[in-house]
């Protein structure tokens, strides 16, 4: 059975209870949810809340399309989940869906990753970038 995984930035107006997924959901962050941009944005979804690393805000209204939108630094700030569950670990199938608005691209941006990217790096990560090579998603 597959498995959603979606971290929404800016979002229409689609409720929680639209979502269709092919499994389970298990993250589901929305800018309209009122805990967005704050120390802990509360999951729709079933794997569990996330906490603010660095200091992501909430803009009510990105570049004045209407739609919120939570702000991140591109380099300090994020948002740091609950462990991953075997579901979506190694091998298995996984679906992401990302909105992002950003005026300049780089080579490499991370939207979502699980795993660590330390000395021994161990990860999948979701990128957005101009990079032919890594600009779209790694897996190591």
């Amino acid at each position: 059975m597959g498995c959603g995984l979606a971290a929404l930035l800016p979002v229409s107006g689609l409720r929680a209870q639209s979502v269709q997924t092919a499994g389970t959901l298990y993250v589901n962050l929305r800018a309209t949810e009122s805990s967005a941009g704050s120390a802990v944005w509360t999951n729709e979804g079933s794997l569990g809340d996330f906490n603010a690393i660095g200091a992501p805000s909430l803009d009510p209204d990105v570049a004045g399309t209407g739609l919120p939108g939570v702000l991140f630094n591109g380099t300090t700030d994020a948002y740091e989940g609950p462990n991953s569950v075997p579901d979506i670990d190694g091998g298995g199938d996984r679906s992401i869906e990302v909105w992002a608005y950003n005026p300049s691209i780089v080579q490499e941006e991370t939207t979502v990753s699980w795993g660590h990217r330390g000395t021994t790096r161990r990860d999948m990560a979701f990128n957005f970038g101009n990079n032919a090579t890594w600009g779209a998603a790694t897996h190591w």
